[in-house]
């Protein structure tokens, strides 16, 4: 084999690793391209780079930790006091609470300039204090 088919040998399996990082990226909610140029660009060391970043910036509150149950609170229809625990009355203004108040407490995950619901992963506005899909609030 000749020197030039090696190294397009070399050339295919390094773009196509990079395009498989930066689709596991972009499936991850962080920015495909991005970890895609830096994998293409620093090679065996960018897919180190990536995994590491991984390693430190998965949160252990999003499951990693086998309690997949998301935390909730009760939440007043009338003036949205959060309550923790399952009270019948709100402690504020007494209106009577249930189960039907029940709200899932999430976090507003930051993708540049994309907002994800961490609780379903949906879509949401950077300025969202809930989420339209699942009803956490963030």
């Amino acid at each position: 084999m000749s020197s030039h088919g090696l190294l397009l040998i070399v050339a295919l399996c390094w773009i196509t690793i990079a395009a498989a990082v930066g689709i596991h990226a972009s499936g991850r909610g962080r920015s495909g391209f991005v970890w895609g140029l830096v994998t293409f660009l620093l090679g065996v060391f960018g897919v180190v780079v990536y995994l590491l970043a991984l390693l430190l910036t998965d949160d252990p509150e999003d499951g990693a930790d086998g309690d997949d149950a998301p935390d909730r609170f009760r939440r007043c229809p009338a003036c949205a006091t959060r309550h923790d625990g399952t009270p019948n009355f709100c402690a504020e203004c007494g209106e009577p609470l249930d189960e039907g108040n029940d709200v899932v407490d999430a976090r507003l995950l930051r993708s540049g300039s994309r907002g994800y619901c961490s609780n379903c992963k949906t879509q949401v506005a950077l300025d969202a204090d809930g989420c339209p899909d699942c009803g956490a609030a963030f």
